[in-house]
């Protein structure tokens, strides 16, 4: 897990991003050095074409592939995740289950990653977001510090 000061620097630049949009980056990078991931993806969904996905350490094609599966075939694991909590993927969903899975063969495999963590912060009938952080194929998965972290 990160330090304390790597924390609040990272809540700086949530903040500092939601002011300023073109700061997702330099906030999504933060977030994902506190918790020790490799990628990191915040996904808007609204069911048409004003949503947005911004990423870190994910190819802009692979982005677009994981917001087209989080909006057309949402896992039913993570909208079951309770709203403002951060949920390892493998609390919820077996490795040989995700391994079989849609959303990783589609999405998350092509981007090169298989561990991660979801935390849903918006979930109204018109409007959802999704905060993510992902680990490469064949790294550790994350302990309880980083998702404390996230």
């Amino acid at each position: 897990m990160g330090q304390v000061d790597d924390i609040h620097a990272a809540v700086r630049h949530v903040y500092q991003a939601a002011l300023a949009p073109d700061e997702w980056h330099a906030a999504l990078r933060s977030v994902a050095n506190v918790t020790g991931a490799h990628k990191s993806m915040l996904n808007e969904l609204t069911g048409d074409a004003t949503g947005f996905v911004v990423s870190t350490g994910i190819e802009s094609g692979c982005a677009s592939r994981l917001h087209r599966e989080f909006e057309s075939r949402l896992p039913g694991w993570i909208s079951a995740i309770p709203l403002g909590t951060s949920l390892r993927q493998t609390s919820a969903i077996s490795d040989a289950e995700f391994r079989r899975s849609e959303i990783y063969n589609e999405a998350v495999r092509p981007a090169g990653g298989f561990y991660g963590v979801v935390a849903p912060l918006v979930r109204t009938p018109m409007r959802q977001v999704y905060f993510t952080v992902g680990r490469e194929l064949g790294a550790a998965d994350f302990s309880n510090e980083d998702v404390d972290a996230m």
